[in-house]
């Protein structure tokens, strides 16, 4: 599996503040979804990505993280996941193409939050307080944690290449009130990037950091590469032919051969008269 995308941790030796710079190039072959979604939306999905990749960095081995925005009017769906070896997934529908953040707000979607660890989920709600999702993630990663949090995200679409890189920002336990100064001076200096440069392919993660921060110390840790959960769907697909049963695969290829499409890779399998005989055949065998 190759990686497309890094998250790389770091620590000012001066202040009290940690962060961590992500990074994925070429969304677009990665991830279906950013291939046919407008811009806004794929700003929205590329916000979700970055803070499951984020948020669950800091958790124990074996969990997994996923954000899901859903729409109970118009039935948009939006959904995240990431796990805490790297391995990343995103999804938006169709119903979700054209519809800003607002729209969310304004139809009362709800926003799930859902940790996995050990197989035993653990889900709460995310309030939607703010008219963006990387605003509304913010908020909550404060919350959270309670400690002081700046998380931004860019994302640049050109030629049909989707890029984004995000920053996170976060008061470390030595925190006290003299380093206030400091903090405007971060936010400050967040709201001067400009997309076209921290999305560059021309310049790594660590020379963007060094360049950012050019004005403090900062000591970087080792990255980890994320990855798009990439399998073999045939497995996956024939097992849920056979949970709608014989006669319903049957009616379906009636129309020709059955096409099973996985929305989260783009990977299809097809499926014709003896590959569905030999699904149920080779289920009746394993039974006798």
């Amino acid at each position: 599996m190759t990686h497309s995308g890094t998250i790389l941790p770091f620590e000012f030796e001066t202040l009290p503040i940690k962060g961590k710079l992500l990074r994925f190039d070429n969304l677009q072959t990665q991830c279906p979804s950013f291939a046919k979604v407008d811009h806004k939306t794929a700003q929205t999905l590329a916000q979700m990505l970055f803070a499951s990749c984020a948020m669950v960095d800091d958790l124990q081995e074996g969990c997994a993280l996923s954000l899901q925005l859903q729409n109970p009017t118009s039935n948009a769906l939006m959904l995240s996941h990431a796990t805490s070896d790297g391995i990343v997934k995103a999804y938006a529908n169709d119903a979700a193409q054209d519809q800003p953040f607002t729209d969310h707000i304004a139809s009362g979607s709800i926003f799930a939050f859902t940790i996995v660890h050990n197989g035993t989920p653990h889900q709460s709600l995310i309030e939607l307080s703010h008219p963006t999702a990387v605003q509304t993630l913010e908020h909550y990663m404060e919350q959270s944690i309670q400690s002081l949090t700046l998380f931004r995200v860019w994302v640049s679409q050109n030629n049909d290449e989707i890029n984004g890189n995000a920053l996170l920002l976060q008061a470390s336990e030595n925190w006290n009130d003299s380093f206030e100064d400091d903090w405007d001076r971060m936010a400050l200096l967040l709201e001067t990037i400009k997309t076209e440069e921290i999305t560059s392919n021309d310049i790594s993660s660590t020379e963007m950091l060094f360049r950012l921060f050019n004005a403090d110390e900062v000591s970087l840790y080792e990255s980890k590469d994320l990855s798009f959960h990439q399998e073999n769907i045939r497995e996956s697909t024939t097992q849920a032919l056979f949970s709608l049963g014989k006669e319903e695969c049957e009616k379906m290829l009636q129309e020709g051969p059955i096409v099973m499409r996985d929305e989260y890779s783009g990977q299809e399998e097809t499926f014709d008269e003896s590959d569905i005989e030999n699904i149920f055949l080779d289920t009746k065998k394993s039974q006798s």
